[in-house]
């Protein structure tokens, strides 16, 4: 169980092992990083106003035309790449350094490398042309991912996946193995979504959603919805929101 009165959460962290945790700034004391561990039982309550998503950095939403920042400075090798999230694809740019940790805070089941680029201008562009073909996008909503989990068994469907959308002879990886639980998407459990209030077991985190079960059922939680809000351990009150028929 984890053990925390009260604080504010600033941000989320990600830890080593697929492990996800909200670091909280405590009423009295430092700053303390929770961790959210496949088993560990939580009982969390939010309260007060969620802080109001930051604005994009500029460099998420450049377009590789004009630099936003006025000089560019992303002249290291990037990545147009492609995450799949069960029939979804979304199209997107990274240093290529990051590219496992970009797909784990995306929380991807499959991944594949599209181009290589000397830049992120270059990529950009590239990403632009790429995101204008058939079922590609360049954004793939909290409820869409959390829904899909499952849908695609292997690599091999998702490679088919990608080439009835025109991206033929790429190498897809298999990025469940990034996550505590690989095996979420075999339950055959409806995976549904709460509100303010959460409490249970953790199964798994990916990217910004917190899978956990209570009472034979396995919830969702946006994680972003946390930041700023004030965060109490203990009996919280739970409230299911959307359950996947909604979808």
């Amino acid at each position: 169980m984890i053990e925390l009165k009260t604080g504010t959460i600033e941000r989320i962290v990600f830890m080593p092992n697929g492990v996800e945790g909200l670091q909280v700034a405590p009423l009295d004391g430092p700053r303390k990083v929770v961790p959210l561990r496949r088993g560990d039982d939580v009982s969390l309550q939010f309260g007060g106003k969620r802080r109001a998503r930051s604005r994009p950095d500029p460099c998420a939403v450049c377009d590789g035309e004009r630099c936003l920042k006025g000089r560019a400075d992303c002249t290291v090798p990037h990545l147009v790449y492609v995450a799949v999230f069960g029939r979804r694809v979304k199209v997107g740019v990274t240093k290529e350094a990051r590219f496992k940790r970009r797909m784990r805070e995306q929380g991807a089941e499959f991944s594949a490398k599209v181009s290589r680029f000397g830049d992120g201008m270059k990529a950009r562009r590239a990403e632009r042309e790429l995101s204008s073909g058939k079922g590609i996008g360049m954004g793939v909503r909290f409820e869409e991912k959390v829904t899909s989990i499952g849908q695609l068994e292997d690599e091999r469907a998702a490679g088919e996946l990608l080439e009835s959308k025109g991206l033929e002879g790429l190498s897809v990886s298999d990025m469940r193995g990034m996550y505590q639980n690989p095996a979420l998407g075999d339950s055959s459990r409806p995976i549904l979504f709460v509100g303010d209030g959460l409490r249970g077991t953790v199964e798994d985190t990916r990217g910004e959603a917190l899978f956990f079960s209570y009472r034979d059922n396995l919830y969702a939680y946006d994680l972003r919805d946390t930041v700023g809000r004030k965060i109490r351990y203990g009996e919280a009150r739970m409230e299911t929101q959307l359950t996947l028929g909604n979808f």
